[in-house]
């Protein structure tokens, strides 16, 4: 610190009420930071608590394609699965949304 006595001088400052503009930015500023660091936070976890709920529950499924299809059954497929796949609002909120994989 090239002026030892700045410190005492913002401290001073913030103690009488009388802020300037420069503690306001400081103060402003360390909120923001306060509040992104724990909206990250937040997020992280949720997400570590979704990826545990999902991975616990996860299953193996596998499906085999008949030798004979009908000109609907892809249309039916898909339909299915959009209609499990969505959850209501409330629930993609809360625990994520499902998902699907395959090869």
């Amino acid at each position: 610190m090239t002026r030892p006595s700045s410190t005492g001088t913002l401290v001073f400052t913030i103690v009488l009420g009388q802020p300037s503009w420069g503690v306001v930015t400081v103060v402003g500023l360390a909120a923001v930071v306060v509040v992104a660091v724990l909206v990250v936070a937040v997020r992280d976890r949720v997400a570590a608590w979704r990826h545990a709920r999902w991975a616990r529950e996860a299953r193996w499924v596998t499906i085999a394609a008949p030798p004979q299809l009908e000109a609907g059954s892809a249309v039916e497929l898909w339909r299915t699965l959009t209609g499990v796949l969505t959850p209501a609002i409330w629930r993609r909120w809360v625990y994520g949304t499902p998902h699907v994989a395959w090869e």
